[in-house]
């Protein structure tokens, strides 16, 4: 699971960094006096990174996730197994769940364009 959410991370970041508005883009739509929410929409890119919420909710839920093993008990073995599986098991599902809900929809529409550019 540790190679997986290793891997899910990186495939966000690499989408991300292909889908973020660039600087040349956005000079572009400064000087046409666009605004950007427009440009974004239209384009199907991103203005913002998305990674560094996702970054912090997996430390918040990792937090959560080791004060409820506190309480539980540090002395058992099986407990810090179970405390490791459970923190890579989150950061898993949450980097997963960003590549599905927040990635996804811009990433098809930016395929789905440069198919048919392609073909046509």
């Amino acid at each position: 699971m540790k190679h997986d959410a290793a891997q899910a991370k990186a495939m966000a970041l690499a989408l991300e960094n292909e889908l973020l508005l660039s600087e040349e883009e956005r000079k572009a739509a400064e000087s046409e006096e666009k605004s950007l929410d427009d440009v974004v929409k239209k384009t199907y890119r991103l203005l913002a990174r998305g990674s560094d919420a996702v970054q912090a909710r997996i430390e918040k839920l990792i937090q959560e996730a080791e004060e409820a093993d506190k309480i539980e008990s540090a002395e058992e073995v099986s407990v810090l197994v179970d405390l490791e599986r459970e923190k890579v098991r989150i950061e898993l599902d949450q980097w997963v769940s960003y590549l599905r809900n927040g990635l996804n929809r811009y990433f098809q529409r930016n395929t789905f364009d440069r198919i048919k550019l392609l073909t046509f």
